[in-house]
């Protein structure tokens, strides 16, 4: 038995109750003794122990995501007892009810976010998973094969703060939904909702944030992940542990020049897309995230110059409190005017300085200051906020380049519009 600390995420379906049993290892006795049984679950030792059949578990939730007590999986390996490897026994490994018999009633165990997740088969097939068939015990023995260069990492979790225009999508299961993504050159996240049965998808710039939430919630999210022939070995944790990647002719809807880091929190998944911080004649603003708009043009002038990005994101009825707490998820701090040039100390001030230089010409906000440019300055309601980061470069975000020479993409230049939906 291949022992864990945590709980089955039910015990409704329990095969078998024992009230009698004194202690855990009287419990594992009794599955061992059951031909039908492979898990085993005691709450503590004064609890019944409950046994679980074949087809009658589907998930067990570790110590870490709130599961007590101890769990007992059966399973068969050529380690001594003394001396087994639960990691290794408990990801990914496919088991026989019957030992004799490997080719039917078969049940495998995945490690999960939560947990382990259990799986039945009734007849296996003589056939091997492609790409892993994107499940989370990466890296896969074919994750560095050129048909795998893309992948999807499945998560539990939810769009978050900032999510706008999901694209609907007639899919009704998690594994269509995924599928969907991964098969559509705009998709970069796909949402199945389970008490809905419901799909969505997203493109570029509509992310930013995935809520975290646990497997009994039903959210199921996947994001689509270019590989390069670092990343391909990474396992899944570590894919979504502050890495960078790039979307270069893999997901359509950024610019050429670009790469977008995903980290994890103890409460989002977060997605960033940079733009390469080398000026160019198209787009002259250093060291901005996509869509950002920098408080110069150029620094042609003034090459030590401050520069800040800004972004105005509409939030309707968030609170200062709010907006803060989300700009400060994005590496910024909110700021009071559309440019450091005009910060106003009071909200009924109005701007009369100039406002910003564009092409050498000076350019004055209009009077009196329009109110959609400022953040509100006491925890009232707003439609929104302007969040400010200083640039890429400035805050050690590595240059795109680095990253474009990991996926072997060492001549690739600006091309097309500034909203290069190219991809290429």
């Amino acid at each position: 038995m291949a022992i864990v600390t945590g709980e089955p995420l039910s015990l409704d379906n329990a095969s078998s109750i024992v009230k009698e049993a004194k202690s855990f290892d009287e419990c594992t006795l009794k599955c061992l003794d059951d031909t039908q049984c492979v898990v085993v679950y005691q709450s503590n030792s004064t609890d019944s122990c409950y046994l679980f059949s074949w087809e009658s578990i589907y998930q067990v939730i570790g110590n870490s995501s709130g599961g007590s007590g101890t769990v007992g999986f059966k399973v068969y390996t050529e380690q001594p007892a003394c001396e087994l490897n639960s990691q290794f026994l408990l990801n990914g490994k496919l088991y026989p009810l019957n030992p004799n018999d490997t080719m039917n009633n078969q049940w495998k165990i995945d490690t999960s976010e939560d947990g382990w997740t259990l799986t039945y088969i009734c007849q296996r097939e003589e056939a091997t998973l492609i790409c892993g068939n994107f499940t989370y015990n990466r890296p896969y023995p074919d994750s560095c094969s050129p048909e795998c260069n893309v992948t999807m990492v499945q998560v539990f979790g939810e769009p978050g703060p900032l999510t706008r225009d999901p694209r609907s999508s007639d899919q009704k299961d998690k594994t269509g939904c995924i599928y969907e993504c991964f098969n559509n050159l705009k998709c970069l996240v796909s949402y199945f909702n389970e008490s809905e049965a419901k799909c969505v998808w997203y493109d570029v710039d509509s992310i930013w944030f995935i809520n975290r939430t646990t497997a009994s919630d039903g959210h199921h999210s996947a994001i689509k992940i270019p590989l390069s022939n670092r990343s391909c070995k990474l396992t899944t944790d570590e894919m979504l542990n502050d890495q960078y990647y790039t979307a270069h002719n893999r997901i359509l809807g950024t610019y050429t020049r670009s790469i977008f880091r995903i980290r994890t929190t103890p409460k989002y998944y977060k997605l960033n897309f940079y733009l390469d911080e080398v000026p160019e004649i198209i787009r002259n603003i250093p060291g901005c995230e996509m869509n950002y708009v920098g408080t110069r043009a150029s620094l042609r002038d003034d090459p030590n110059a401050v520069v800040v990005c800004v972004r105005s994101q509409k939030v309707p009825n968030i609170t200062f409190n709010e907006a803060k707490d989300l700009c400060t998820e994005m590496d910024g701090k909110l700021i009071p005017a559309r440019t450091p040039e005009t910060f106003i100390g009071s909200c009924n001030e109005v701007a009369t300085e100039v406002g910003m230089t564009w092409a050498s010409i000076p350019l004055r906000w209009i009077n009196p200051y329009i109110k959609q440019g400022f953040t509100l300055c006491d925890e009232t309601v707003a439609d929104g906020f302007l969040c400010g980061t200083t640039r890429q470069q400035d805050r050690g975000i590595p240059p795109v380049e680095t990253i474009f020479q990991e996926y072997g993409y060492t001549d690739v230049k600006w091309t097309g519009s500034i909203a290069d939906y190219q991809g290429k």
